[in-house]
């Protein structure tokens, strides 16, 4: 498992025609610098979430997503959340 001191976690989803789809999620994991900007690129994800489904389940998943990402592989003292969503 791979150590960082800081990481930002930013995610988004959208569905076309909401919430008829098509609709996809995504996160892109960065180190965080010490004044609190992104750092060094660490990953990226994304995916097809298909049809009937609305902007709020996409970017809920993109966060699970990232989220499950930083469970299942890394290990930090800090983990900053950054979305555009308003409800999530």
């Amino acid at each position: 498992m791979t150590y960082y001191e800081r990481i930002i976690l930013e995610f988004d989803g959208a569905s076309r025609s909401n919430p008829h789809g098509p609709a996809g999620c995504g996160y892109v994991l960065y180190e965080m610098n010490w004044d609190g900007s992104k750092g060094s690129f660490i990953i990226e994800g994304s995916q097809y979430l298909g049809y009937n489904v609305s902007n709020n389940q996409a970017e809920y998943q993109g966060l699970i997503n990232g989220l499950a990402y930083v469970s299942d592989y890394l290990s930090c003292h800090g983990l900053y959340v950054r979305g555009d969503s308003q409800i999530v």
